[in-house]
């Protein structure tokens, strides 16, 4: 049995990647980030060990083999069922978002390889309204589920999720029956 690696002694993720604006230091020491390795690559403070958040972007980098993401479903798109609108209309939040991010939605979902197994991948990814499930979300990971079903390869799934998104209401919900 091949045996996995510590984190900190896996291979360096190279990919040019969408990640979190670059920190000068770190918010917990105030310990110099910029140049750390621990920090460029694994976004882990060099001096107190403090976790800051990734993309799902880059959580992909991590997992799979190198050059193996195909990116599925991105032809879905969010709408504003319930016309919600808080501080700013949820159309607004979502576009601002989307720019922020380059991501249309909080989940991206795929083909790949993972140690030369052919897997499909689910991702949610944090960084976009916390990971908030809704109507988007849930459909792709419908279609990943049916995807890997249809072609008989395991479903991976990595799971940032802040929880039903409050703007879709009930519908939301629903994706989580």
């Amino acid at each position: 049995m091949r045996r996995l690696l510590p984190f900190r002694e896996r291979p360096t993720v190279e990919h040019q990647v969408y990640d979190l604006p670059a920190r000068e230091s770190c918010d917990r020491c105030d310990a110099l980030l910029e140049g750390a390795s621990d920090f460029t690559h694994f976004r882990i403070c060099p001096v107190c060990g403090r976790h800051f958040g990734i993309s799902a972007t880059r959580r992909i980098a991590y997992l799979v083999d190198p050059d193996s993401f195909e990116e599925r479903e991105t032809d879905v798109f969010s709408t504003d069922p319930l016309e919600f609108s808080d501080d700013q209309p949820y159309p607004a939040r979502l576009r601002g978002q989307q720019e922020r991010t380059g991501r249309s939605d909080g989940m991206m979902i795929g083909t790949a390889t993972i140690g030369g197994k052919s897997v499909v991948l689910a991702v949610l990814d944090f960084t976009f309204l916390g990971g908030s499930m809704g109507i988007v979300v849930g459909e792709r990971l419908v279609r990943a589920a049916e995807l890997a079903a249809g072609k008989k390869r395991p479903l991976v799934a990595v799971v940032a999720s802040g929880g039903a998104r409050m703007q879709e209401g009930m519908f939301s919900l629903m994706q989580m029956a």
